[in-house]
């Protein structure tokens, strides 16, 4: 399985994700799930309207996501999973995200801005939930 996405949506998500530190930013991913890969078109950014602590956890606002459904109704692409950013640990799969996680099969892309310093950008990663068990992730490679 692997991701693929452009150079220009990456460096998007990276300045989505420093502009809400030193809280976590959210997203939902469009695109196109096709057999062994996510082709991720756009990625629209939502308010994080968690309950929890917003520096450690996420939610995407509900409006959004149902103006997103209204929007992709129309044809072409389909929401494929879900973006956000960890400010202050790395770009894996939290406790947090496991237990808030509920949409089997869907792509997490999560950016850890930990590395900005020492590597010169926000680290990428992504993640499949498990078609069965939404809390069951599995690592996929990234293609830009």
């Amino acid at each position: 399985m692997t991701v693929r996405l452009s150079e220009e949506l990456h460096r998007r998500l990276d300045a989505a994700a420093e502009q809400a530190m030193p809280l976590e930013a959210c997203g939902l991913l469009l695109g196109q799930k096709i057999v062994g890969s996510f082709i991720v078109e756009d990625c629209i950014l939502a308010e994080n309207v968690t309950t929890e602590d917003p520096a450690t956890s996420f939610e995407v606002d509900p409006q959004t996501y149902i103006q997103v459904q209204r929007d992709v109704r129309a044809g072409g692409s389909q929401i494929i999973g879900v973006w956000h950013s960890h400010p202050t640990t790395d770009a894996i799969v939290s406790e947090t995200d496991k237990r808030l996680s509920r949409e089997c099969g869907w792509l997490w892309l999560i950016s850890s801005l930990v590395y900005r310093a020492s590597e010169g950008r926000v680290k990428l990663q992504a993640f499949v939930a498990g078609d069965e068990d939404s809390r069951d992730f599995k690592q996929v490679e990234i293609e830009f």
